[in-house]
């Protein structure tokens, strides 16, 4: 049985791990350096997106997001990812986006949110997909930072509903995960959902994502079968893990190689996955080569493709009766394509 891309590319799909400064295309941020007299390092954008290790990468991240100034940049980075993911057969997906990388250079909280709300209802009104934001607090920067931003994120109007979680990224070691406690649970009164990056560079993050900050997802995860207790426990709580294979031998060079992937042992326990590009520009992968990769490698079955596309569905933050559409509309169109 093959798995195309063509025809995987066809196929509704929900991506839940996907970086919205993630999916910024290389010509737009050629064109927005131009416009803004920012500097890059380098002419090729080819030879930009490569990288040594997880700190170059951010280290790049940054300078992508250098690109971004008024309230019209945010526009056009929302729009061109939404119309990016609907033309690789995404429905709905829940977005990152970093909130401190654009404040810390002085972009003031209003031309992020009103950009890229705007871009968001431009890309949905002619593709028709669903969209939601998650607010990634930078995690080495401690609560005190998180705090503000989510006071500040919060305030803002938000007449769509777009922002419907928050979220912990950056650099993994030597983070006191837990510090973020009281700023993961005004989240949660405030109607948030609660996602975490964890378990790249060990498992003791994962631990505390779940017990400690009541996260509902873990976002990467693959060393939590390192621990099989606390792999049991997950799969107990229903713990969902947005795991993104590529990303983790590119980027965090957990793996040497995709086929060395913990996603089957992740299966094996039990545990709730999805597969996602994580940075989709970035690395030159979407969720749809995503998907072809994890069958071509021998991570999992077609039918077990299909199992973790339609599972999305309940890996979401939607309402129930929107759940429902999609649960019925993937189920039909996945239940039958291999």
């Amino acid at each position: 049985m093959t798995v195309t891309l063509e025809a995987v590319r066809a196929l509704p799909k929900i991506e839940l791990h996907r970086h919205l400064e993630g999916t910024v295309r290389p010509d737009t941020v050629h064109a927005l350096a131009a416009a803004n007299g920012t500097p890059l390092p380098v002419d090729d954008m080819r030879t930009l997106y490569t990288y040594r290790d997880l700190r170059h990468f951010l280290d790049v991240y940054d300078t992508v997001c250098s690109t971004l100034v008024s309230a019209a940049d945010f526009h056009r980075i929302a729009y061109e990812s939404v119309l990016d993911a609907a033309a690789t057969g995404i429905v709905y997906t829940e977005m990152f986006f970093t909130p401190h990388v654009h404040l810390s250079r002085g972009v003031p909280a209003a031309h992020l949110w009103d950009g890229i709300t705007a871009g968001l209802r431009d890309g949905i009104a002619e593709t028709g997909i669903g969209v939601r934001m998650i607010m990634d607090c930078t995690k080495f920067l401690g609560p005190h930072l998180a705090l503000l931003e989510l006071d500040l994120l919060t305030s803002l109007p938000d007449p769509d509903g777009f922002l419907v979680g928050i979220g912990g990224d950056g650099i993994e070691a030597g983070v006191d995960d837990a510090a973020l406690a009281p700023v993961f649970a005004e989240a949660g009164r405030r109607g948030l959902r609660r996602t975490y990056h964890a378990g790249e560079f060990g498992v003791q993050s994962v631990a505390d994502a779940i017990r400690v900050l009541g996260c509902e997802r873990i976002d990467h995860g693959p060393l939590v079968v390192e621990d099989p207790a606390l792999a049991a426990e997950a799969a107990d709580r229903g713990i969902v893990f947005t795991l993104c294979p590529s990303s983790d031998v590119l980027i965090s060079q957990v793996y040497p190689s995709v086929r060395d992937h913990s996603l089957p042992r992740m299966l094996e326990a039990g545990l709730h996955v999805t597969v996602n590009s994580d940075d989709p520009a970035m690395l030159g992968r979407d969720i749809s080569d995503e998907y072809v990769t994890v069958v071509e490698e021998g991570l999992v079955t077609p039918e077990q493709l299909c199992d973790i596309a339609i599972g999305s569905v309940d890996a979401c933050w939607l309402p129930d009766d929107d759940k429902a559409a999609l649960r019925a509309r993937l189920g039909a169109a996945w239940g039958t394509a291999f």
